[in-house]
């Protein structure tokens, strides 16, 4: 069993929306990698999607809430941030702790290693 963090993106087309659609879903090896991760996609669509209050919002906590979070997810709890978008969809980033189980060898697709003789 291996310890990690799942980091995952949904976006609700409405509120009266059952099932999100999946935008983006990671394993990654730590907190500190989710969080940055998550960091990262606020301040990438902060542009395009988010009004001006949101914007602030996003940039505020990729700038300050973000060590917070990783106190949080230290102490093997849930970390989650949601804002409204332009176009009236939600979209909502979470990193939950997790355990599992890992299948395959982590350098699985990369070739064999071929030693260099002098």
């Amino acid at each position: 069993m291996r310890f990690g963090y799942r980091y995952e993106t949904l976006r609700y087309a409405s509120p009266h929306t059952a099932v999100p659609a999946v935008t983006r879903l990671a394993l990654l090896d730590s907190a500190y990698r989710a969080v940055r991760a998550l960091r990262f996609d606020l301040r990438a669509g902060h542009v395009f999607a988010f009004d001006a209050y949101e914007s602030r919002r996003a940039i505020n906590w990729a700038d300050t809430g973000y060590v917070s979070a990783l106190a949080v997810l230290t102490r093997g709890e849930n970390v989650g941030f949601t804002l409204s978008l332009r176009n009236g969809e939600t979209a909502e980033w979470s990193i939950r702790p997790v355990q599992y189980l890992q299948l395959a060898s982590p350098n699985w697709c990369d070739g064999p290693k071929t030693r260099r003789t002098p």
